[in-house]
């Protein structure tokens, strides 16, 4: 796969945060792609809001959850969601709502070895580096290579990195790495697994 078709996805419950969920449009660039899930409860853009949709780089699609029911909107963007897992075409996922049962949807995709992120509006999710990118050789993947893990392994490496990242204080950042990889892999292995990642923690 050309993995320079790869864009960020954001995937906007509308319905649950509105336009103060777009704050941030203005940092999207053309490798950023915003689907919009909405209701009749929520259908309705500002027109300030609208202006900055036609002005933002990031491609935009917008959807209808009309079907469905109560929860509806939910379901279908959680279905978009695996979607985008399954067919790899995206770089990293960011969900933007405040509804907490998405919190759901990270701890499954979590234990997979799959980072989502979760914010209150774009803004908060520009603000964190992109997790490492999965089913491609990454930075991270090159760098590991010494170790020789099996799958479970970098998973589970991979899934500490991609948490840490989301720590801005960047001493706090190697603190945190260092304890977790102490956690999951014992005493024994931390030093030579933290040095190998230690290059990576920028």
């Amino acid at each position: 796969m050309d993995t320079t078709t790869k864009k960020s996805y954001y995937l906007i419950d509308y319905e649950n945060v509105n336009k103060s969920g777009f704050n941030g449009i203005e940092l999207l660039t053309e490798n950023d792609c915003i689907v919009v899930f909405y209701t009749q409860n929520a259908n309705t853009i500002p027109f300030d809001l609208h202006f900055k949709l036609a002005e933002t780089k990031a491609s935009l699609q917008l959807i209808n959850a009309a079907a469905g029911g109560k929860n509806a909107l939910d379901f279908q963007l959680s279905t978009y969601l695996g979607f985008l897992i399954g067919s790899q075409i995206a770089s990293d996922i960011h969900i933007i709502s405040n509804d907490k049962g998405f919190e759901n949807l990270r701890s499954f995709w979590k234990q997979q070895g799959i980072i989502i992120s979760i914010s209150s509006d774009i803004e908060g999710n520009k603000n964190i580096p992109n997790p490492v990118s999965q089913g491609i050789e990454s930075d991270f993947d090159k760098a590991i290579k010494p170790l020789k893990l099996d799958k479970s392994s970098k998973d589970k490496l991979q899934t500490i990195m991609n948490e840490a990242i989301k720590i801005k204080d960047i001493p706090k950042r190697k603190q945190k790495i260092s304890s977790e990889i102490c956690k999951v892999f014992g005493n024994s292995k931390t030093k030579k697994y933290y040095a190998t990642v230690k290059p990576l923690i920028k």
